[in-house]
């Protein structure tokens, strides 16, 4: 390569051509991640959307995904994108050309045809619906535990009794402290 060279495209200072994005079969990633996110994928030319969402967390029991909705071909064109302020010089009239577009392209789809914003809703429904029964599960595990924070100097006075108990046999204060246990226990237990 030299710079003489005219076809060469940066040598000629020209700006290289970008290369055409590759349009897949396997489901990729468009937003968000792995845990919960929105995956597309091309299809005979036709682009496709689903959403995903999973729990990522060993010690629970329940369902830890991945959980994915219904594939709805895409729609690109029934999304009115943001207008940023500095791009435009009426940026209120550029914004109500792309939402009067996205509504004359909304209007036009079929009942499996989704945008990215009700994927987005979508997306939301399902994390929702995923997660609601993992963060019962997270609260009754923090309940737990600062149960078993509260009572943990009871605990290992019990058990230091019982080593006790077992050692030097049972003492009047032992036999005083059981008796009054048992009477708190039978009045919860009513």
């Amino acid at each position: 390569m030299t710079i003489g060279n005219i076809d060469h495209k940066a040598a000629s200072g020209l700006p290289p051509e970008v290369p055409a994005p590759v349009q897949s079969e396997e489901w990729e990633l468009v937003e968000g991640w792995p845990q919960a996110g929105i995956e597309a994928r091309f299809v005979k030319g036709k682009k496709w959307y689903r959403a995903t969402a999973m729990i990522d967390d060993e010690r629970y029991e329940g369902p830890r995904g991945p959980v994915y909705t219904h594939e709805y071909q895409a729609c690109d064109a029934a999304d009115a994108r943001k207008v940023e302020g500095w791009s435009h010089i009426n940026p209120m009239a550029v914004q109500y050309e792309r939402d009067v577009s996205a509504a004359v392209a909304r209007s036009h789809m079929k009942p499996d045809q989704a945008a990215m914003s009700d994927m987005a809703a979508h997306l939301k429904t399902l994390t929702n619906d995923l997660m609601f029964p993992y963060n019962q599960w997270m609260r009754r595990r923090e309940r737990h535990d600062a149960q078993m924070q509260r009572t943990a100097t009871i605990r290992s006075e019990v058990a230091l009794m019982l080593s006790d108990i077992e050692e030097f046999g049972m003492e009047p204060e032992y036999t005083t402290f059981i008796e009054q246990l048992r009477e708190l226990m039978k009045g919860k237990s009513e």
